[in-house]
C-alpha cells in the first residue's frame, strides 16, 4: 500500500517519537492513501498492547461504527 504523506509529516521530517505510528487518511482514486492525521503510539515511551488496540479498532470500525461517526 502506497501512503501519500503530507510535507510536514513528522515521518517526513524525521521527529517520530515512537516506533508504531497510526494514520488517518483517506483513500485516494489511484487507491494510495493521503495522509490527513497522525497519531503515534504510545506516547511518551510507555509500554504498549497492540492486539488490544487492533482489537478496539476492529470493533469501532465494525460492530460500534455508529459510536464513532
Amino acid at each position: 500500500m502506497t501512503v501519500n504523506l503530507l510535507a510536514d509529516s513528522p515521518l517526513v521530517t524525521g521527529s517520530r517519537p515512537t516506533d508504531f505510528v497510526e494514520i488517518v487518511g483517506q483513500v485516494a482514486e489511484t487507491g494510495a492513501v493521503d495522509e490527513k492525521l497522525l497519531a503515534f503510539l504510545p506516547a511518551g515511551g510507555q509500554p504498549f498492547d497492540l492486539d488490544t488496540y487492533n482489537e478496539f479498532v476492529k470493533l469501532s470500525t465494525e460492530k460500534f461504527s455508529a459510536m464513532f461517526a
